[in-house]
């Protein structure tokens, strides 16, 4: 199945790049004051829910761009994201990506972010490690939080949840030796697992946003929790994900600072 799953994301990949930087207005809806959802979505998510329905029609699909129903709500389910970052890609800023996970009887086994515009592709089976272009990944070692890249989002902000992270990245910038936003959570994790960040952290995030990505950050070794320390919720979507070296000073920094 993960060879059929690297071709469909392939071809969700050649629909972004055709419309990268020629959006129009005309083809951009707004689902919040500023929540997008472009062409370029609706015509993957329809790719990936017909193409992925002819390869196990026992397996459900949720995603982003309509109302599915909960990931709970079935045994087996490909969890996608058409196109995760959809401001970037409307901005033409190259963090945006295709995201597939499949969960089965509530523990995710198969996950795969494919980058369009930088043309990369991130995949995991759950105990078989994490790959890059058919290269095994694997996360920093860095020791220190003062030496770490860390990359973190804004969703929470845009949705007004408080508390926020604006205090967290501003107390961020002290601790660490910088800090990134994608707009794409998928993208970050991928940077977790090949050691590009040596943490992220964010809020507010759906299922979609994290499936795969979480797969593919743990088998490259990545420790991937909630703010206190278990499992992601689903229903609440804080997230921190790190090398593991770095992952309670990473928590302990939100923590302190939201209270």
């Amino acid at each position: 199945m993960l060879e059929q799953i690297l071709q469909i994301v392939q071809e969700a990949g050649d629909i972004a790049r055709k419309y990268c930087g020629k959006i129009n207005d005309s083809q951009v809806v707004f689902k919040g004051e500023t929540d997008i959802v472009t062409i370029a979505d609706q015509e993957i998510e329809n790719l990936l829910k017909h193409k992925l329905a002819k390869l196990d029609k026992t397996i459900d699909f949720l995603g982003e761009e309509d109302d599915y129903g909960k990931p709970d709500d079935y045994e087996r389910v490909f969890i996608c994201d058409p196109l995760d970052g959809t401001t970037s890609y409307r901005h033409g800023f190259p963090t945006h990506a295709v995201s597939i996970g499949l969960r089965e009887n509530g523990s995710t086994t198969l996950g795969v972010v494919h980058l369009p515009y930088l043309n990369e592709t991130f995949y995991a089976i759950k105990g078989k490690g994490a790959f890059k272009d058919k290269k095994q990944i694997h996360v920093s070692a860095t020791q220190k939080l003062v030496h770490s890249l860390c990359g973190t989002g804004l969703g929470c902000v845009r949705a007004a949840i408080k508390p926020d992270n604006v205090p967290v990245i501003a107390n961020a910038f002290y601790k660490t030796q910088g800090v990134r936003i994608s707009g794409s959570a998928a993208c970050d994790l991928c940077f977790v697992a090949e050691g590009k960040y040596d943490a992220y952290w964010e809020f507010l995030l759906k299922p979609w946003d994290y499936e795969a990505g979480r797969l593919i950050a743990r088998e490259a070794g990545a420790t991937v929790t909630d703010f206190n320390g278990g499992e992601v919720d689903d229903n609440v979507g804080q997230i921190i994900a790190s090398n593991g070296i770095l992952h309670k000073q990473i928590q302990q920094l939100i923590l302190d600072t939201i209270g």
